[in-house]
């Protein structure tokens, strides 16, 4: 490789190398610019940390309230309603144009500017806590997602750095959400940057992301003193990767694919049901939590009440690993079915909550399924199945692969990169978020937005 005369990098080289005065003004100025994106970070990345501890302090305070009323059989069914009832109440006083759940923030990112209300903080918060705390099947992280886009977006606008588009400051609102509670700092770092396109992965930010995913994350961890998500058994960290095992992953990474995509047109289309239906959203979202409610009862009359189907689900993950070598399939069914349909009611029907936690369930009962009928080991395909379907759902296979390093173990990078990658192309244009675009353009303007997805 030589130098060519006529190439800019060669150009401003020879610039440099003779104008020492010009190197030292671009120096100076990357390091003025260096300054600011760090800056930046660490300003969202302790602001969005503080406010997910507010978030999950509110969430489990709620979740304490309720959960004796959930053990009774007209509890299940009626808390559910009535906390999104509430949920759905609380969102009526949204502007409309807001939207919901990281659909919305990925959506400003695109089309608004990156320009997002502050009240998305107060009020998102207090519907999700409705609806999660009450007992519906749904996550933290699409309202974390948009609360933290709310607190990044309005930082940003307050400091207005000339060198950071704003932009680029609500993705790391992104990183600083999901780094934190997920515990997954670099996950976090780089789901940020890669939800935004289905092809495309926006580098630029990285810089800014890293320090708000870290600061989020210190300060989340400082507060609750645990720094894992999952405390799973010791047996999957003696997990060792081998040769034999890349055939298995690309079936299993084909099969997710197929059971991620299905699983969204699934979830779209209660959501569309829902849209059509006429009434108020409170109305629509109280029919939701009553199905969901309805739901759950059903399936722990079916498998017995260990593993639930309805709340935020971390814990039911978590036994779901603990027991899927002893579960058979029909219980691994019966679950992913039932998680399925009482995510689709709960976050369909208008509701404040996320995906990401109800996806890693119904990928980890996958899993298992999966090694029961075919011989593998069950705990194996489990953890595997949660990450790669969720990677495969998002289109975020590089987070997932950074995830399984920092939760589980480094030997787990491969077979969900491998089942992850191959799922997230199969999926092809489908995404949980159908606000990503298809294709990146300069300045984070996204080119056409998918047509499958939710919020």
């Amino acid at each position: 490789m030589g130098f060519h005369d006529d190439d800019p990098t060669t150009q401003a080289f020879l610039r440099h190398l003779h104008h020492p005065k010009v190197l030292a003004r671009d120096l100076k100025r990357k390091s003025y610019e260096a300054l600011e994106w760090i800056a930046m970070g660490i300003a969202v990345g302790c602001s969005v940390g503080l406010a997910m501890v507010i978030f999950q302090k509110a969430l489990l305070w709620t979740i304490a309230l309720s959960k004796p009323y959930l053990t009774h059989p007209l509890g299940m069914v009626l808390i559910p309603g009535l906390g999104l009832f509430l949920s759905g109440l609380v969102i009526g006083l949204l502007p409309r144009r807001i939207g919901h759940g990281t659909n919305a923030i990925i959506e400003s990112i695109h089309k608004e500017h990156a320009i997002v209300h502050l009240l998305v903080f107060p009020v998102k918060l207090v519907a999700s806590v409705c609806t999660i705390g009450f007992g519906g099947s749904a996550g933290r992280e699409g309202p974390a997602i948009q609360i933290s886009g709310a607190l990044a977006s309005n930082l940003g606008r307050l400091f207005k750095f000339k060198t950071i588009p704003l932009q680029y400051v609500v993705i790391s609102g992104i990183s600083a959400a999901f780094g934190s509670i997920f515990k997954a700092p670099m996950a976090g770092v780089v789901f940020g940057c890669e939800i935004l396109y289905l092809r495309n992965m926006e580098y630029r930010p990285l810089i800014t992301c890293m320090f708000s995913s870290l600061f989020s994350y210190l300060t989340y961890t400082a507060i609750f003193r645990t720094r894992i998500l999952f405390a799973v058994p010791g047996a999957l960290l003696n997990y060792n990767f081998q040769p034999s095992h890349v055939f298995y992953f690309m079936l299993f990474g084909f099969l997710v694919g197929v059971c991620a995509s299905l699983y969204i047109v699934v979830l779209r289309s209660i959501e569309v049901r829902f849209a059509l239906a006429r009434g108020p959203l409170y109305l629509k979202t109280a029919l939701g939590g009553l199905l969901t409610g309805m739901v759950g009862l059903g399936v722990s009359r079916m498998v017995g009440g260990e593993i639930s189907i309805l709340g935020m689900g971390i814990h039911d993950v978590i036994r779901l690993f603990s027991d899927v070598r002893m579960l058979g399939v029909y219980v691994l069914g019966v679950l992913l079915i039932g998680k399925v349909a009482a995510t689709a009611f709960s976050i369909g029907s208008g509701a404040s909550g996320g995906l990401v936690m109800p996806t890693f369930f119904v990928g980890a009962a996958l899993g298992g399924i999966v090694a029961h009928v075919f011989g593998g080991d069950a705990l194996l395909f489990a953890i595997v199945g949660c990450l790669a379907f969720f990677a495969s759902a998002t289109h975020a296979p590089l987070a997932m692969m950074f995830f399984a390093a920092e939760t589980f173990n480094l030997n787990y990078i491969l077979p969900v990169a491998i089942s992850g990658f191959i799922g997230s192309w199969i999926a092809g244009s489908v995404s949980l978020y159908s606000a990503v675009s298809a294709r990146g353009q300069e300045g984070g303007e996204g080119g056409r937005g998918v047509t499958s997805g939710i919020k």
